[in-house]
């Protein structure tokens, strides 16, 4: 399902694209939320595959597990827009991927790896 769904969508990349970056900007929600999808169905993906992530777990725990959460994503969305310039459609697309893709495939990959879940 996820992969019909990207692969629906997948042609408007190309039907919308223009090369002036002014003119696409009425286009970039489309764009980011395109990579935000991208990245959320490869976390989900990783995340059936490799995690089986549960919440059966401790309250103390579950809360240690959102505070690093909250402070990897913090670095992550924060930090992209800090280091990456504003200026092309690819580099907010693959800002947003990673926004997606990071704190839904890899922090629970993360948590598994130190046992933390």
């Amino acid at each position: 399902m996820l992969g019909i769904t990207a692969l629906i969508f997948f042609p408007l990349l190309f039907i919308f694209y223009k090369n002036d970056f002014n003119s696409l900007s009425k286009f970039r929600d489309f764009y980011t939320t395109y990579a935000l999808y991208i990245g959320f169905a490869l976390a989900v993906i990783i995340e059936n595959k490799y995690v089986n992530f549960t919440c059966n777990t401790t309250l103390k725990k579950r809360i240690y597990r959102f505070i690093i959460a909250l402070f990897l994503f913090g670095i992550v969305n924060l930090g992209l827009k800090i280091l990456l310039p504003n200026n092309s459609i690819f580099i907010d697309m693959f800002r947003y991927f990673l926004t997606s893709f990071v704190p839904l495939g890899i922090f629970p990959l993360l948590f598994k790896k130190l046992n933390l879940l």
